[in-house]
């Protein structure tokens, strides 16, 4: 499914252990609704774990960034995984202050995330 509305282009990939989105521009205040509508249908699927591929954003509004925390919460809490694909440096020190790397875990690229699913 690609999905464009606003600024924002997201691709989402389901697949039977993981669910893959790629976001691919900055996630501002003007199309937050477009992303939450995104990452919220990429959540209806039966796989427990997320792979969020963040490594073209460099930016990502107050408003988006509580929409990833309530559902990388959600995730953690209902025994699934969620694996943020490195982001742009700006984003990962913003990351950091919000307690984010207490919910995901990093990876460089999704064969990294799909492994560490894999493994268990």
């Amino acid at each position: 499914m690609k999905m464009q509305g606003g600024q924002v282009r997201i691709t989402v990939e389901e697949e039977k252990t993981h669910v893959y989105l790629q976001v691919v521009e900055n996630v501002t205040f003007e199309n937050a609704a477009d992303f939450k509508t995104a990452l919220e249908g990429a959540l209806e699927s039966p796989a427990k774990n997320l792979v969020v591929d963040l490594g073209d954003v460099n930016y990502i509004c107050s408003s988006a960034l509580g929409t990833l925390i309530f559902h990388f919460r959600r995730i953690g809490d209902e025994g699934g995984g969620v694996y943020v694909i490195t982001p742009h440096t700006k984003l990962r020190r913003v990351f950091d202050l919000v307690h984010i790397p207490r919910l995901v875990t990093f990876v460089v690229d999704k064969e990294s995330a799909i492994e560490l699913i894999e493994e268990g």
